[in-house]
């Protein structure tokens, strides 16, 4: 009978684990769909991405975990931990060279992304073992040549690359000193000497140890070390010592704390006289900033400016433009950088039109940020009809007369007329005809949609076409703008009169100045009848505003006086001489005559 109830006692108990098992998969499927559904509804949700994956890994559905992480990663940049999650799992299922070939484009790709420590120790260790035999050692080496060019300088965890290469190049000492060839085992211990001075002559945490670990090493292999290395170590250690105050801020801070003190780092770095201003150390300490704060429009502008101008390198300089955008979609700052630098350093203009098209694709928070988009891509087809015959400059001006009209409608249609309030890009129009096409009537017809548009209220735009006319037009034209813009009221007629008048000394004749001079004489009569008006309705508005404000500060002190006799809502008795003091009081003095008894 016992065993037959323990028997039916671990029955039930794994029924229940089965059942608790099959609620918790239903709960996670149900998750996972309303995810999807949020994802659905809108792509750019990072946080849904990121819960989505989540939720799959726990419900250790590979398959769908794979598409998950593939479509975030099409959208955007992952953290060192999503790919080092991602990759791990695969690691755990890899069986094939197919397979691992593909685990090695997972770490290409995500050594992209963010400068990780972590990331180039698990590629490392990974390529280590998938070596088949000793021709797999260049492929490692040159590996590890790239691991420390990216993050040799991390100053917190670089020693732990140096480190990495050390063991794995004494492990093939240990492999050659079984053998009898003498020369390629001197070749070895050359090779792991200099190793060890590289990583001396950088300042990195804990190298004091390292130091202590080399001189043991050389004992070991009967070596000396050389003063060279002494002095280099000595310099690196005093590096160290003077940049410990910016680590140490660093390391109180929490990554997404840490932009003031890395500008502050990267300011000292960059100084000759401190830091040394090494590309090298500055492009790391850059590397280590976005890692920590990947969303920073302003640390990605500084970053782009830094390497165009001091490394100037094409390859370097359009991978960090398409990191920056990745990054932070929405800054069309950036979008416009990219868009220069695709040109300054000869990308296609199908490459180029394909940025301008996927920046279109991203938000923006502003018309104003669209308008500089799209005005940075019209710029740049405007530089297309430089050194061009006479057919093509034709298409690509008729190519600007559409990507402004595109612009101007997108405009229009989602913001309205608070979309270019300014009619920038009209304005920029406008001399594009006059100056490169000639098309004065279009000019016209253009600068008249810009007036109708509200802004004839303004001298300054009734001038701006003027000047167009004068430049570019004719003279009947100039003065027909100059007698509307002074028939027109707005805000500085002086200055249209008076410019009007400049213009008939240096074009016109006696007959037209004296026409200008009459018409500017009328309009500023007409100014100052309506100047008088206005002052003489100010002064009945302000005399009436008096007689009121005068009105309820007597009532105000009347009501002060009668308050100063009352207590609460129970009257004061008056005193026996009451009446006697009441003929000589400031109530009594400013009452009014209908209050009189």
């Amino acid at each position: 009978m016992d065993v037959d109830s323990d028997s039916s006692c671990s029955s039930s108990s794994d029924s229940n684990d089965e059942e608790l098992e099959k609620f918790k998969q239903d709960e996670l499927k149900k998750k996972i769909d309303v995810l999807e559904n949020k994802i659905l509804n809108n792509p750019s949700d990072y946080d849904a991405h990121v819960e989505l994956i989540d939720v799959l890994h726990k419900a250790n559905d590979l398959d769908q975990l794979r598409v998950a992480r593939k479509r975030l990663n099409d959208k955007y940049p992952l953290s060192a931990n999503l790919w080092l999650d991602w990759i791990k799992d695969e690691i755990a299922i890899v069986t094939t060279n197919e397979e691992k070939d593909n685990i090695i484009k997972l770490f290409e790709k995500a050594v992209k992304d963010y400068l990780s420590i972590d990331l180039w120790l698990e590629y490392v260790q990974f390529s280590i073992g998938c070596m088949s035999d000793t021709t797999g050692t260049d492929i490692i080496r040159e590996l590890m040549e790239r691991a420390l060019t990216a993050g040799g300088l991390h100053v917190p965890n670089g020693n732990v690359l140096y480190e990495v290469y050390n063991e794995f190049e004494k492990l093939i000492l240990i492999s050659l000193k079984q053998g009898t060839d003498e020369k390629a085992i001197n070749d070895q211990k050359r090779r792991i000497n200099n190793l060890y001075r590289r990583q001396l002559s950088v300042p990195l945490f804990d190298m004091e140890n390292t130091y202590v670990e080399y001189q043991q090493w050389l004992t070991t292999e009967n070596l000396e070390v050389e003063k060279s290395t002494v002095d280099a170590y000595n310099k690196a250690l005093s590096k160290l010592q003077q940049i410990q105050v910016f680590e140490d801020r660093l390391l109180s801070k929490e990554a997404k704390d840490r932009l003031d003190s890395y500008e502050e780092y990267i300011r000292w770095e960059k100084n000759p006289k401190e830091g040394g201003n090494k590309p090298s150390r500055i492009i790391c300490l850059y590397e280590r900033a976005i890692a920590d704060i990947p969303l920073t429009q302003t640390l990605w502008a500084d970053y782009i400016d830094y390497i165009v101008v001091t490394i100037k390198e094409a390859d370097l300089i359009l991978a960090t433009c398409k990191r920056s955008v990745d990054n932070c979609t929405w800054s069309s700052d950036l979008w416009s950088t990219y868009l220069i630098q695709a040109e300054a350093n000869n990308q296609s203009h199908e490459e180029i039109t394909a940025i301008m098209e996927k920046a279109l694709s991203s938000w923006f928070n502003s018309p104003a940020e669209y308008r500089s988009l799209y005005l940075a891509y019209i710029f740049y087809l405007r530089r297309r009809l430089n050194n061009t015959d006479a057919e093509t400059k034709l298409k690509r001006i008729e190519d600007i007369r559409s990507m402004l009209e595109q612009s101007q409608k997108f405009l229009l249609e989602s913001y309205g007329y608070s979309g270019d309030p300014n009619c920038e890009l009209l304005l920029w129009w406008t001399d594009f005809e006059a100056i490169i096409t000639g098309d004065m009537e279009r000019v016209r017809k253009m600068w008249n949609e810009i007036l109708n548009a509200g802004l004839n209220q303004y001298s300054s735009y009734w001038m701006k076409y003027i000047n167009i006319e004068i430049q570019f037009g004719d003279p009947k034209h100039v003065r027909k703008i100059f007698a509307r813009a002074l028939m027109t009221n707005t805000d500085l007629p002086e200055t249209i009169g008076t410019e009007w008048i400049r213009y008939e000394t240096l074009y016109g004749d006696l007959d037209t100045l004296l026409n200008c001079k009459e018409k500017y004489k009328t309009k500023m009569k007409q100014v100052q009848e309506a100047h008088d008006k206005d002052s003489k309705t100010e002064n009945k508005i302000g005399t009436k505003e008096k007689e009121a404000k005068k009105r309820k500060w007597d009532e105000r002190d009347l009501t002060k006086n009668y308050n100063e006799k009352s207590n609460g809502n129970f009257k004061v008795p008056y005193a026996k001489n009451d009446k006697q003091e009441s003929e000589t009081s400031p109530v009594k003095k400013f009452k009014p005559s209908k209050w009189k008894s």
